[in-house]
């Protein structure tokens, strides 16, 4: 019996599970606040954790984190600024605190009873049905439980064969388990391909900012289907051909059938949770990922609770103490896969980039080759114990770096997902094949080398051998242009002509045709974005890009007088030696960093002759400050320079010659390219030229100097202005801002050359071009805006006044939108539009209305009406007439009918001004929550473009939820700015709204025709119906007013100046008909007839007054469009 816990460490323990469970809290509220604090605070109590249970270190965790202090450490002494390493701990909290709640499934699961009848079926089936049945099982189980989904199989089928093989010889028993287990190992080793609840594709997906699940997942379920299909192969072609009589398999339990479908059916629900929460909420995949793991655990828990003792709340509360219990026990795994979440971004903060991409391209001459590097390190390392999940964020990052053309991140990524999942079970030294191992009593070095060793090698090799010919024939790049065109994220006309580019690039490559630097022009449309670098490039893009060669940021420069104004100079200096300097004593104090630089800079040259022991003092990059290190390096007696500014001085070198090795310019690169070469081993200039990168006739010039006059030929001069302060003429710098403040807005060079142009007119010193964009560039953004573009400055810099409402119907907004969904009219999908009167107050909605319609009079009249009047329904209780009508200038906001119901109605209707829609940011608000908690719940949902589903409800189906929506979800939700309920902040204070005499009065003002309609012998002709009424017989010949419902055509109202007369119906209709399905009659008449009409337009009169539909065009009644003022 253990002995209890002291009360030392249960105090210890407690504090390490309350350290994740900040982790866990701290990457959750990254979700929603973007703070370096945050991922600060994560770090700091995940250390913590990893202090207080050390105990539980295996060796390859002791490995990760001491490795992954000493980078840490290594990174802040040179320096790494706070969002870097922000970075960096947001990514090592989010594996940690993904693997802790992934903990919370493997509890509930080992209490569900469909995982116990789900491992019984699989291992009870028959010899020909095992493998792909334990396969399955191990795929699934190490999906959904991750490791605790191994040690469930095994050891339910360790006890399976010792009751039905004991009857078996000892080899075929061997045999047997064998089987069993390398099918649940290989089974398990396919999660990383596609599981997007794993921990391997979160990953890489870390390390490689760029992708998405949706570029690598898919293609890795095919490769898994692959792999499955190969290990069937090799398990059917190393079966043992002795006949057995074998007894019969026992008939399934249905039950224990069911329990597969369930366990399926979970990976299928908590998969499809994530997806769901990525694509309704917006969130990041990882974070949704963080919300539905422990949600969906607790939903399970319940459910499996929801019979027992205690019921579901007890569940609950058991798994979630479970899990934090295990928190302590799973540090040797959190320790590892947290530290590979930060070495990512350590590694790239501190490799050389370009020297590494200097050595791939050396190395790397197709992007085949690339694949075949990426598998093979990536599988050494792995069976040198490195943990894949290290490797694979090192080089993930790394390869979105390096930009290799013909090999997108997603193609890199599933490159290093396969070749995860071929060393997870071959290596001894792997967590899997050792817990496999001590699972079926048998040492990990046999199931891994002897047992599994054939299939991960002939894996590797198909995988490897595949990938290759995929990525060289361009076959990645088109499917990842396809996934990318299918999701939306590029069109197809670019993604047509950037993938063959590609192609044709990539195939003249393989076939020799062309050199690297034809394959950097064609850009990588997926993935990848950068060119590759070639050994003859030119001058890399800056010191934190990607490039080749030392200081392939700087500027080639050749051997010439110096410059008079010291600004002319580009950073980096020019070529040529600066200062000859005696050689320091044996034991003299170290030089400081920087000391005597000013004076080292205009120093005078002293002669050299030869042979002698002088230093070449040479202050290299002195923006960058570099540390020491040596400029050049040759053979045979060519000499060395080194960096006077660094610790130590210069060192005295021997000087055989008077010979050029380097200097400052950026052309002479380490390997000691330069004249040296020419003149010792008779190396052309041509050829030297082409390798170093430096220009020919520079090379030429150099040579000519130290002809001339020796090594003093090749100082640079002195500076005339050497010691005197230059400052730029007042005049000059105010004509360089007068200038960036004209319209049209001239470019940074066309002021430079004006302004030198000036300054020689005028007998005053120039400025340079970095000169002349460094007060460009400080310039106030407001003033060259303002005086260049003034809608750039109304929209970025114009003070804003936010005019709030101070009481319920204070002031109203009304908008229009076009839902992001599918209805159905007639049978065809369209979207509708949505109309909508929000009191700008409270933030409720006072009306609304649908139609299929493009906004008109009409549509906002019934907005309108619905707003006014008191509804049905007792929750919804905004109504009234409003003092305000805030609206945009739309030809239905601005008719006649509107606004002469305003007036009646005494609301002043107020306008925004054309073309600076202000002020109606709340309505807009409104729009997007309808978009983000709405619509994604109704079928044909539309987002990106595309329908999710669809469409299978029609307008008035889509009305109802609309309203229940309302009711039931936004009114009764605190708003984000008011901090209340929308329907609670309308009626505080008890106010009383103020209506209309009688909903008859509201319709007269809102609905009623514009234009009067005279009454016949056969009724009144209204819409293309006919009404009647015996009581019109008294007005026939009269002019009548008409009074509508839009929604309900089967009745009218009728008035005569002023009084109500009757309602007339329609005889001619059974069912009452709407405007919406004349409207629709009328398409479909129109599209039979092949005329070119609009299909869901209604068109309007040019009186500023909603207009029915009629078959001829109507003349304006004021021979062109009315305006209205608008009251700012």
């Amino acid at each position: 019996m253990q002995p209890l816990p002291t009360p030392e460490r249960s105090a210890r323990m407690l504090v390490a599970q309350g350290c994740i469970i900040v982790v866990v809290l701290a990457s959750l509220a990254g979700i929603f606040i973007h703070s370096a604090a945050i991922g600060l605070t994560a770090g700091a109590a995940l250390a913590v954790f990893l202090v207080l249970c050390w105990r539980q270190f295996t060796i390859a965790t002791w490995l990760t984190v001491g490795l992954c202090v000493l980078l840490l450490a290594a990174a802040m002494l040179r320096g790494i600024d706070i969002e870097t390493l922000s970075r960096g701990l947001e990514r090592m909290a989010f594996l940690a605190a993904l693997l802790a709640l992934l903990g919370a499934l493997r509890v509930v699961a080992s209490e569900a009873p469909e995982v116990v009848r789900a491992g019984r079926y699989l291992t009870t089936r028959p010899p020909g049905r095992r493998y792909l049945a334990m396969n399955f099982g191990g795929h699934v189980f190490g999906v959904l439980i991750n490791l605790g989904g191994i040690a469930l199989l095994l050891d339910m089928t360790r006890r399976s064969l010792e009751e039905t093989s004991a009857h078996l010889p000892p080899d075929l028993r061997e045999w047997r388990l064998r089987r069993i287990t390398t099918a649940v190992l290989r089974g398990f080793a396919l999660a990383p391909l596609w599981s997007p609840i794993g921990l391997g594709l979160n990953a890489l997906l870390l390390a490689m900012p760029g992708l998405e699940y949706a570029d690598i997942g898919p293609a890795g379920l095919l490769a898994a289907a692959l792999f499955l299909a190969w290990g069937w192969f090799l398990d059917w072609a190393g079966a043992p051909r002795i006949p057995l009589t074998s007894r019969a398999a026992p008939r399934p339990d249905a039950a224990d059938q069911g329990g597969v479908a369930l366990l399926v059916l979970h990976v299928a629900l908590l998969a499809g949770l994530v997806f769901g929460l990525h694509a309704a909420t917006g969130l990041q995949f990882q974070q949704a990922l963080l919300i539905a793991v422990p949600g969906y655990s607790l939903a399970w828990a319940a459910r499996i609770g929801r019979g027992g003792p205690g019921g579901a709340g007890a569940a609950m509360r058991r798994a979630t103490a479970g899990t934090i219990r295990r928190f302590p026990l799973a540090a040797a795994e959190i320790g590892v896969f947290a530290s590979a979440g930060l070495l990512s971004v350590l590694a790239l903060e501190l490799l050389p980039i370009d020297r590494v991409q200097a050595l791939v391209a050396a190395l790397i001459g197709a992007p085949w080759q690339m694949v075949v590097l990426l598998n093979l390190s990536m599988f050494a390392l792995a069976t040198a114990g490195v943990n894949p999940i290290i490797t694979a964020s090192v080089l993930g990052g790394l390869v979105t770096q390096l930009d290799v053309p013909g090999l997108s991140d997603a193609a890199a990524a599933l490159c290093l997902a396969g070749t995860w999942s071929c060393v997870m079970g071959f290596t001894p030294l792997m967590t899997t094949v050792v817990y496999a191992g001590a699972l079926v009593g048998r040492p990990a070095a046999v199931v891994g080398f002897r047992w599994n060793g054939l299939y991960c090698l002939s894996g590797l090799a198909l995988w490897t051998i595949g990938m290759a010919l995929l990525v060289q024939s361009g076959l990645m790049v088109l499917m990842a242009l396809f996934v990318r065109f299918m999701d939306g994220g590029i069109s197809l006309e670019r993604g047509v002509k950037s993938g063959l580019a590609d192609l044709h690039a990539c195939g003249r490559l393989a076939h020799g045709e062309a050199g690297r630097n034809e394959l950097a022009g064609a850009r990588e449309p997926f993935g990848g974005g950068g060119s590759w670098p070639a050994t003859l490039s030119a001058p890399g893009r800056g010191r934190r890009e990607p490039c080749i060669r030392p200081f392939a940021d700087q500027i080639p420069l050749e051997l010439a007088e110096g410059t008079e104004d010291m600004e002319h100079e580009p950073p980096g200096g020019g070529g040529g030696v600066d200062v000859l300097g005696e050689r320091p004593e044996a034991h003299a104090a170290p030089l400081q960093f920087g000391d005597g630089l000013q004076q080292m800079r205009h120093r005078p040259a002293e002669a050299v002759e030869l042979p002698d022991h002088k230093g070449v003092a040479v202050p290299q990059e002195r923006e960058r400050r570099v540390q020491p290190r040596s400029l050049g390096s040759g053979t045979g007696h060519t000499a060395i320079l080194e960096d006077a500014g660094c610790a130590g001085g210069s060192k005295g070198v021997e000087l055989k010659r008077e010979i050029l090795l380097g200097g400052r310019d950026a052309g002479v690169s380490d390997e000691g390219h330069g004249i040296s070469l020419h003149l010792e081993q008779d190396i052309p200039l041509a050829r030297i030229a082409a390798e170093g990168g430096i220009a020919e006739r520079t090379l030429r010039r150099w040579l000519a100097a130290w002809r001339a006059k020796g090594i003093a030929g090749l100082e640079r001069s002195r500076r005339s202005d050497a010691g005197i302060a230059r400052r730029l003429a007042p005049e000059i710098e105010a004509l360089v801002r007068s200038m960036a403040t004209r319209r049209p807005r001239p470019t940074a060079a066309a002021i430079h050359r004006k302004v030198q142009a000036e300054a020689k007119a005028r007998g005053l010193t120039g400025a340079s071009y970095s000169v002349v964009a460094g007060i460009v560039r400080g310039i106030e953004p407001a003033r060259i805006a303002v005086a260049t573009d003034a809608a750039a400055y109304r929209d970025r810099h114009e003070l804003v006044h936010r005019r709030d409402a101070d009481a319920p119907n204070a002031m109203w907004q009304a908008d229009h939108t076009m839902l992001d969904v599918l209805v159905l009219d007639a049978g065809k999908p369209v979207r509708p539009w949505l109309t909508v009167v929000m009191d700008d107050y409270s933030r409720a909605i006072a009306g609304f209305f649908l139609a299929t319609a493009a906004p008109s009079a009409v549509n906002t009249a019934l907005a309108l009406r619905q707003a006014i009047w008191r509804k049905e329904d007792p929750g919804w209780p905004v109504c009234g007439i409003p003092e305000q009508l805030y609206a945009d200038n739309g030809s239905d906001f601005v008719s006649e009918n509107i606004e002469q119901a305003c007036i009646a109605l005494k609301i002043r209707l107020i306008h925004s001004r054309p073309g600076r829609p202000r002020g109606r940011g709340k309505i807009e608000r409104f729009f997007r929550t309808v978009n983000d908690m709405f619509l994604p719940e109704i079928p044909g949902h539309i987002r990106g473009g595309k329908p999710l589903s669809e469409p299978a409800i029609e307008l008035a189906e889509l009305t109802r939820r609309f309203e229940r929506f309302l009711h039931d979800v936004y009114h009764r939700r605190p708003h984000g700015t008011t901090g209340e309920e929308p329907i609670a902040r309308w009626r505080s204070g008890g106010f009383l709204p103020s209506l209309p005499e009688s909903r008859e009065a509201l319709d007269m003002l809102l609905l009623r025709v514009p234009k009067p309609r005279k009454v016949g012998r056969d009724g009144i002709r209204f819409m293309g119906q006919r009404y009647v009424e015996p009581t019109l017989a008294a007005f026939i010949g009269e002019q009548v007013d008409v009074l509508y419902d839009p929604r309900d055509l089967a009745e009218v109202r009728i008035y005569h100046d002023g009084a109500f007369v009757c309602s007339a119906l329609c005889p001619e209709h059974i069912e009452a008909p709407s405007l919406a399905s004349i409207r629709s009659a009328r398409r479909q008449t129109k599209e039979r007839l092949k005329q070119s009409i609009a299909d869901d337009e209604v068109p309007h009169e040019h009186d500023g007054r909603p207009a029915l539909e009629h078959n001829t065009p109507q003349r304006p009644r004021f021979g062109g469009l009315k305006l209205y003022a608008a009251d700012d």
